[in-house]
């Protein structure tokens, strides 16, 4: 019997997957309404996890939990700085 890996799910839900391009396995999961909310912060110039979950504790964004969760997985693997692509 093969090892299979558990679904990464850090989210609520698993519509949308957030991959990194060093890993074929996605980072972690979401729902669409959190995705859409993630593409306005980064167009509105918060465009890494390190600029969006200081955005979110400094209150500029308001009830984004599950968007700061993403983020702080984001930053835990070692990708804070990273300029998201959200599509």
């Amino acid at each position: 019997m093969a090892y299979r890996h558990p679904k990464p799910k850090i989210g609520y839900s698993s519509d949308v997957f957030w991959y990194v391009s060093k890993y074929k396995r996605p980072i972690t999961t979401s729902t669409r309404s959190c995705s859409d909310s993630i593409d306005v912060m980064t167009e509105k110039g918060y465009n890494t996890p390190n600029k969006i979950v200081k955005a979110i504790n400094d209150k500029i964004f308001i009830g984004c939990y599950e968007e700061k969760l993403i983020m702080e997985e984001y930053i835990r693997k070692g990708f804070g700085d990273l300029v998201l692509n959200v599509k």
